[in-house]
């Protein structure tokens, strides 16, 4: 099957030209994909309760009665002005995904919009090496710690000098309190969750990128395209979104269930 490469004004990403977003080049800088797959004997997740999935018919209903009503996750974003991310030149897409889904779940719970630094704690969790990761390290390091507000420690900064005890004061009012895991690549799950406005963050074993997923849409040649929040600044995509379509939308992928009230 063949799609556009374009989509109101967001880059369609299929099979036919995934090879163009491997590692690109976005305003000078060349981004990196380096999410790493889950170790054996890494901390594990349990998983999710089964959501209940819709029909085509009834998903497609549901979409298009939340975007009218502008009850989606993706109107309920651009209300709240939360932009995504720009993980610059790190290799830090897997921390910075994780903490975008963090900073939406805070939104969803009613809580002003305060950038997180996704930098902060993917320095800790490293100890400022600039390397890949995997979302679960993400994820328990978030539960266990939490991160700052981006204001006291500037993104791209990689120095462990940035560290201080009121850093580390602060990230415990930005903390996760409950995860959970989709079954790996089931795209039935993964609509059903997005239908309730859950953000998704997963890890794309292709990619070897982690975005996170916030909303649907529906392609000319009727397909329903998955739309992403990016790593890669505003400037990539229409305001830093995408579109993945069915075969690219497979991963590993986890739901920010609740985080801690500030």
């Amino acid at each position: 099957m063949t799609y556009d490469s374009s989509h109101n004004g967001m880059p369609v990403i299929s099979d036919d030209n995934a090879d163009q977003f491997l590692n690109p080049v976005v305003d000078g800088v060349m981004r990196m994909c380096s999410a790493m797959p889950q170790p054996e004997g890494a901390p594990g997740f349990a998983a999710v309760k089964p959501l209940k999935t819709f029909s085509r018919a009834d998903l497609i209903a549901r979409i298009k009665q939340q975007q009218a009503t502008k009850s989606d996750l993706i109107s309920i974003l651009d209300s709240r002005s939360v932009p995504v991310k720009d993980q610059g030149r790190t290799n830090y897409c897997w921390i910075y995904g994780t903490v975008h889904s963090m900073e939406i779940a805070y939104s969803l719970q009613g809580e002003d919009f305060v950038p997180l630094s996704a930098t902060a704690a993917g320095v800790m969790i490293t100890g400022g090496q600039n390397r890949g990761g995997y979302i679960g390290e993400a994820v328990q390091y978030l539960g266990e710690h939490g991160t700052c507000p981006q204001s006291m420690w500037p993104e791209h900064n990689l120095s462990l000098r940035n560290n201080s005890d009121a850093v580390e004061s602060a990230a415990t009012a930005n903390l996760l309190t409950e995860w959970n895991e989709l079954p790996y690549g089931d795209l039935d799950q993964l609509d059903a969750a997005l239908a309730l406005n859950y953000p998704i963050a997963a890890e794309l074993p292709w990619w070897r990128h982690v975005i996170v997923f916030v909303g649907h849409t529906l392609l000319p040649n009727g397909e329903l395209g998955r739309v992403i929040d990016n790593s890669w600044g505003s400037r990539w995509g229409k305001n830093g979104r995408g579109v993945l379509t069915p075969e690219k939308a497979r991963g590993r992928m986890y739901i920010p269930v609740s985080v801690k009230p500030r």
